[in-house]
This record gives structure tokens, C-alpha cells and sequence, in this order.
């Protein structure tokens, strides 16, 4: 219950914050130029997703290399029989 109440109140930090962030940046964003609005979104977009992405190549490389790796292995040992 305490890990549940926990969750919970860190869960309504995060969207409330998130909300008043947005609100800030929107408000900023309005007297930009456009070509510096473009910028800004840009990297407001690589730094949100970015970070996922990485972390399936981090993820998918090292399974992909294992698999192949007990590939090579097995038909090491087929040859060797």
C-alpha cells in the first residue's frame, strides 16, 4: 500500500509538472521566430525520443550478437561430432 501511495503521488508530480512545463515553453515559444521555434522543437523532440531508441539498439545488439554467437557455437559442436 505504501509503494502504491508512493507511485501514486509521483505519478501526479509528473503530469502536473509536465503540464506547467508545456505551459512555460508555449508561452515562451509564442515571441520566437520560427526558425528558433523549429530549432527548439527539434531538440525537445531528439532528447524525448532519442533516449528510447537507444535503449533497444543497447538492448537489441547484444541479444542479436549472442544469437548469432550460438549459432556459430552450435555449428562449431555439429562439426566437431
Amino acid at each position: 500500500l505504501k509503494a502504491l501511495t508512493i507511485t501514486a503521488i509521483l505519478a501526479v508530480m509528473e503530469v502536473s509538472l509536465s503540464f506547467d512545463n508545456a505551459v512555460v515553453n508555449a508561452s515562451v515559444l509564442r515571441n520566437w521566430d520560427p526558425f528558433w521555434k523549429m530549432i527548439f522543437l527539434t531538440g525537445l523532440l531528439l532528447g524525448l525520443e532519442l533516449p528510447h531508441k537507444m535503449n533497444f539498439v543497447m538492448i537489441a545488439i547484444p541479444a542479436i550478437l549472442a544469437l548469432f554467437a550460438v549459432m556459430v557455437l552450435r555449428r562449431y559442436a555439429a562439426e566437431k561430432q
